[in-house]
C-alpha cells in the first residue's frame, strides 16, 4: 500500500513533484496562492493550453481517485493507520484540486488576452466573428433584431506617417473608448484590422443604430480634431451569415464628409439640430414630414416667404422618393429627414435607401426638368447624392 508521500498507482511521477511545491497550512488561498499563481505562470509559460487544461482535469481526476481511497479506508474503522492514510488523502486531493483551480485561472487569463486588442480592448477578428456567429444563431431562433455597423476610422495613415505612430495609436484607442462609451455594454465592439472595425448591436433597431452613431462620429471629431469616420449599417436578413453581413454593411460605408458628417459636426457643435424623422415611403407621409421641417425652420427665424419655399422645395423631394425610390421591389421602403440650423442656414435632407432621387430625363419628382429646377429656385443650393445604401437630396436654405 503507497504511503501519503507516495503517488497512487496511475498518477503520474509530476503529480508528486508538482505536490511539493504547493503551500502547506490550512489556507491555500492566501498570500501563499498568489505567489503559486505567479510562479507556476513562470514555470509552465512553455506550455500551450490545451496541455493546461488537460492537466486540470488530470488533476481533477486524481483528487477523485484520492477521495475514493480515503472513504475506503474510513470505513476499516478498525484499523487506526488506515484512517489517518485516509486523512492524508483527502489532505492531497484538496491540494490536487487547488492546483487544477490554479490552471483553469491561468487559463482563462491566457484566453481572455488572446481574445482582445491589446491596443484597443476590442474583441480580436478571429474571436470577435466567432462571437458575431454565435449571436446570428440566437438572434434567428428568437426572432430578435440584429444590426452591424462597418466603421471606418479616416485619416490613420496620414497621422501615422506625420506625426508617428504614437498618434495613430492614440486615435484608434480614443474611437474604441467612445464607442463604447455610446453602446451598450453587450454590444459588440470588433477590430477587423488597421483603421476597420465592426460594432454588432443585437435587438436594436437600425434607425436607433443611425442616430447612436451619429452621435458617435460628432463625439469623436470633438473629441480628436484629425478623427473622421464612415459607416455603413446592415440589418440581419433570413438566411444571412456572418461573411453576408458584414458584406453589406461595408457596401453601404457612408463617407465621413457626406452631409451624415454635417448633421453630426452640427450635433457636436450644439447648432441646432432636429431628431431625424423615419416614415414609410407612402404619399400619406409628405404632409407630416413637411409640416415637421416647417415648423423647425419657423423656430429658427424663417419668414412666411421663406417657409413657403422650404415647403415647396421639402414636398418635391419627398414626393420623389415615395413615386420612384422603391419601384420594382416587392416591400415598401423608407424616407429619411434630417434638418438642422448653422449660420442662419437651414439645411434639410431627404434621403431613401432606394434610388428615387437619381436625376431623370423625364418622369416626376427630382429629373432635369421642372422638380429641379423648382428645387434649385427655390433654394440657396441644392445637392444630389448617390451611394450605395441610397439617394438623398440636400437643400440649404438663407434664413433672414
Amino acid at each position: 500500500m503507497p504511503t501519503p508521500a507516495e503517488p497512487l498507482n496511475g498518477a503520474s511521477p509530476s503529480t508528486a513533484n508538482v505536490r511539493e511545491h504547493l503551500p502547506a497550512g490550512p489556507n491555500p488561498r492566501g498570500v501563499g496562492l498568489s505567489r503559486e499563481i505567479r510562479r507556476r505562470n513562470v514555470h509552465e509559460r512553455g506550455q500551450t493550453t490545451t496541455a493546461r487544461l488537460d492537466a486540470a482535469d488530470a488533476r481533477d481526476a486524481i483528487a477523485h481517485a484520492r477521495d475514493l481511497v480515503a472513504a475506503t479506508r474510513d470505513g476499516a474503522t478498525d484499523a487506526r493507520g488506515l484512517r489517518e492514510a485516509g486523512a492524508a488523502d483527502r489532505e492531497l486531493a484538496a491540494r490536487e484540486r487547488l492546483h487544477a483551480l490554479v490552471d483553469r485561472e491561468i487559463l482563462a487569463d491566457q484566453l481572455a488576452v488572446a481574445d482582445n486588442d491589446p491596443l484597443t480592448g476590442a474583441r480580436t477578428r478571429a474571436a470577435g466573428l466567432t462571437d458575431l456567429g454565435r449571436e446570428i444563431e440566437r438572434c434567428r431562433r428568437s426572432g430578435g433584431e440584429l444590426v452591424v455597423a462597418y466603421v471606418d476610422v479616416v485619416g490613420l495613415k496620414n497621422l501615422n506617417d506625420t506625426q508617428g505612430h504614437e498618434a495613430g495609436d492614440e486615435l484608434l484607442t480614443t474611437a474604441v473608448r467612445i464607442l463604447r462609451e455610446h453602446l451598450r455594454p453587450y454590444d459588440l465592439v470588433i477590430r477587423l484590422g488597421g483603421d476597420e472595425f465592426l460594432c454588432a448591436m443585437p435587438g436594436m433597431p437600425a434607425i436607433e443604430a443611425r442616430e447612436r452613431f451619429a452621435v458617435i462620429a460628432g463625439a469623436l471629431t470633438a473629441a480628436h480634431s484629425a478623427a473622421e469616420v464612415r459607416t455603413g449599417f446592415a440589418a440581419l436578413k433570413p438566411g444571412d451569415g456572418v461573411t453576408e453581413l458584414i458584406a453589406r454593411a461595408d457596401g453601404r460605408m457612408l463617407d465621413g464628409r457626406s452631409a451624415d458628417h454635417e448633421v453630426q459636426t452640427a450635433a457636436a457643435t450644439g447648432s441646432r439640430v432636429r431628431p431625424r424623422e423615419r416614415r414609410a415611403a407612402r404619399p400619406a407621409s409628405v404632409g407630416p414630414l413637411r409640416r415637421g421641417v416647417v415648423a423647425f425652420a419657423a423656430a429658427g427665424g424663417a419668414s412666411e416667404s421663406q417657409l413657403e419655399d422650404i415647403g415647396l422645395a421639402v414636398t418635391e423631394a419627398l414626393n420623389n422618393a415615395v413615386l420612384h425610390a422603391y419601384a420594382g421591389r416587392e416591400f415598401t421602403g423608407a424616407i429619411a429627414v434630417d434638418a438642422w440650423m448653422s449660420d442662419r442656414s437651414l439645411h434639410v435632407l431627404v434621403r431613401d435607401e432606394g434610388g428615387g432621387m437619381i436625376p431623370r430625363a423625364a418622369g416626376p419628382g427630382i429629373g432635369l426638368g421642372l422638380g429641379l429646377l423648382l428645387i434649385a429656385r427655390l433654394s440657396r443650393q441644392v445637392v444630389i447624392e448617390e451611394s450605395a445604401r441610397g439617394t438623398s437630396v440636400r437643400m440649404t436654405f438663407a434664413i433672414a
